[in-house]
């Protein structure tokens, strides 16, 4: 029951019958990744390197995965394995640096932004996101989440400046899409643990309260004022000095 449910997930996706309808796009990703500067671009945590058909044509993508994530959970794509805290590169050989939803699943982020700085040629740039409220996932492996002061910190402890910083959802889309990820999930662990009868019963149910959730949240948040305090996420820019 607990596969067929994922499949039936899997197969709404795009719709708003998704739990994660609100998060749809980049949120500004792919515009950032457009105005990148020509040359080597090493992508850390690359999965199926799906970031890399919308690169500038100028840029020599390179893909870099971890085994215990990327390969046994993910099935990615890599150019080569390695440690985030330990990128086997030169100095100054890349021009560009992203860590897309990555941060989250190091054990010594710090020393992985650093590796990234130490990387990048002077005037280089590192994109990255990070979810902030958003439910643990990929477990064990997540172990953080940064205020956007979190992340002006720890760019600028290892030689980077902040370019921009901007959240991936307003706060009422936040709530509206942890509402329904609190839906969907309790119906994943009903599964999981066995109470197939009581989630069948209660599957109906989350059908029809997540697209309007959905919907109504997503209407809601272009009529009322923003409030910066609670993003779903971060994406952000930076520059080696």
């Amino acid at each position: 029951m607990r596969s067929h449910f994922r499949r039936v997930m899997e197969a709404c996706r795009g719709t708003v019958l998704h739990p994660q309808w609100l998060l749809r796009g980049s949120h500004g990703v792919e515009d950032l990744v457009r105005c990148l500067p020509k040359g080597r671009v090493l992508d850390v945590g690359c999965a199926d390197r799906w970031i890399a058909k919308q690169l500038p044509m100028e840029c020599d993508y390179l893909g870099m995965d971890y085994p215990a994530t990327g390969r046994d959970m993910y099935g990615a794509r890599p150019d080569f394995f390695a440690d985030a805290a330990r990128i086997p590169l030169p100095d100054a050989s890349m021009e560009a640096v992203l860590m897309l939803e990555v941060v989250e699943h190091l054990r010594y982020p710090r020393e992985a932004l650093a590796e990234c700085a130490r990387i990048l040629v002077p005037g280089g740039i590192l994109l990255a996101s990070m979810p902030f409220l958003y439910p643990m996932h990929d477990e064990p492996h997540d172990y953080q989440r940064y205020t956007l002061h979190g992340w002006r910190r720890e760019v600028e402890a290892v030689g980077l400046e902040l370019n921009q910083i901007h959240p991936t959802l307003k706060a009422i889309e936040t709530a509206g899409l942890l509402a329904c990820l609190a839906l969907a999930g309790g119906l994943q662990d009903s599964l999981r643990g066995g109470r197939s009868v009581r989630a069948m019963a209660l599957l109906p149910v989350v059908g029809l309260v997540v697209p309007s959730i959905n919907v109504i949240t997503w209407l809601v948040a272009k009529l009322w004022p923003s409030w910066p305090a609670a993003p779903s996420g971060y994406v952000l820019s930076a520059t080696k000095k």
